[in-house]
């Protein structure tokens, strides 16, 4: 018997590898290449394979497209603009590559409506088995901070990073739990149960204030939009209660009960404390790159001036942990309003996605790559493109018609 893999086999398996591997981004056995980069480049050339399903743009694509590609060209000529003795860059190649995958993303959907379905579930298979090392201590690195506690971490990954992707994992279980759009069997919907508190200890054990906060923030999100979106807003109220109350209670008894979570409430205790307002503190970064915003208010400085201007006042380069801050800094006024439509209409089409088809995913997953923006860097953040892509694509897949647009959504 002849076992037949045609192309789109092949670009499929790639996809649900690049979202496994999202977990284990920093695992570079090599020393060259992480597994996470050798997986987004072989689903790139998978997917030009088939160059022109996967980069033609139509209409519908490019009421999403069209300011994230404005804002790289206008970054581009700012920062070749600002050049100076001290810094003439003006491309960032991750930036380019994950803009890159999120429209190959996109356009995938196109060719097998579930993809991004299955690479989520990929991605969420990829957080229990990281949250299972963590638990037995595989790969497992400590990072000391301040008094007494040591944040895990895996493969020296960034602690708030690798938390919020476990979030991500967590999320997925409980929409795959609530809704089971690919109709998984139940015995496997049954492991997955067994898999949550697995996630828990492992993003308690990161001791991420943010990823713990994100997780009651993901079930507000979903709350605020069933509220949005009844018309019986009592009826809602109710129900969404209930709701948040049978899903978060297991998972604050669980934490509760966790040895990790004193590590946990020790640094939120510390909010706002020695670690937060020293030389390299979020706070610190945040106030001082608050005040060089005015510097080029209207134009900004381009990659080129944003390095003089961090030098100059800091001493060093450094993300201002803050992709708005960081856009508003590179772009000034007229890139952080186009960057702002970018997102404004991915987070519209996540509410429309919850109101007209009951899909939770798209809403839970908001919080998410809210919190790689505002707290990370999140324009080179992989997960984050990823969730941008699931949301568009979700949509585009769901709706048989583009209202703004007024055209049918029948071509694949």
């Amino acid at each position: 018997m002849k076992i037949k893999i045609d192309r789109l086999s092949i670009q499929n398996y790639f996809l649900y590898l690049y979202f496994f591997s999202i977990n284990i981004e920093n695992f570079n056995p090599t020393g060259y290449f992480s597994l996470s980069k050798l997986a987004g480049i072989t689903y790139i050339v998978s997917a030009f394979l088939s160059f022109k399903n996967f980069t033609s743009l139509n209409r519908k694509q490019l009421y999403f497209y069209w300011p994230i590609l404005i804002f790289i060209i206008y970054l581009t000529l700012i920062s070749i603009i600002n050049f100076n003795n001290y810094s003439n860059r003006f491309f960032d190649i991750a930036f380019i590559q994950n803009v890159l995958i999120f429209m190959v993303l996109v356009n995938h959907v196109r060719k097998d409506a579930y993809v991004l379905e299955k690479g989520m579930f990929a991605l969420a298979v990829g957080s229990i088995i990281v949250s299972f090392f963590l638990f037995l201590g595989i790969g497992v690195s400590e990072i000391a901070t301040e008094g007494d506690i040591v944040r895990k971490t895996f493969f020296n990954a960034g602690a708030n990073e690798l938390a919020l992707k476990l979030s991500a994992g967590l999320a997925i279980i409980i929409s795959i739990l609530y809704e089971n759009i690919l109709k998984i069997k139940k015995w496997i919907r049954l492991l997955l149960i067994f898999s949550v508190p697995l996630l828990i200890l492992g993003i308690l054990g990161t001791a991420s204030r943010t990823a713990f906060l994100i997780i009651p923030a993901c079930g507000l999100a979903w709350f605020g939009f069933k509220l949005l979106a009844s018309n019986n807003k009592f009826y809602a109220l109710l129900l969404g209660l209930f709701t948040l109350v049978i899903f978060l209670t297991p998972i604050i008894l669980i934490a509760l009960q966790a040895e990790q979570f004193q590590f946990l409430a020790e640094r939120l205790a510390n909010t706002g404390g020695i670690a937060d307002n020293s030389e390299t503190g979020r706070f610190t970064l945040w106030l001082g790159y608050f005040s060089l915003i005015f510097e080029n208010f209207i134009f900004g400085n381009g990659y080129s001036g944003f390095d003089l201007l961090s030098y100059d006042f800091f001493g060093f380069i450094e993300s201002p942990h803050n992709v708005l801050l960081e856009v508003f800094l590179y772009t000034g006024l007229i890139g952080f309003l186009i960057y702002i439509l970018f997102l404004s209409r991915i987070f519209v089409v996540s509410y429309k996605l919850y109101k007209q088809k009951s899909r939770i995913l798209p809403t839970i997953l908001i919080p998410i790559a809210l919190a790689f923006i505002l707290i990370l860097q999140g324009l080179n953040e992989k997960i984050c493109w990823i969730i941008l892509a699931y949301i568009i694509g979700t949509y585009m897949y769901s709706f048989k018609k583009f209202k703004y647009l007024n055209e049918d959504f029948n071509s694949h």
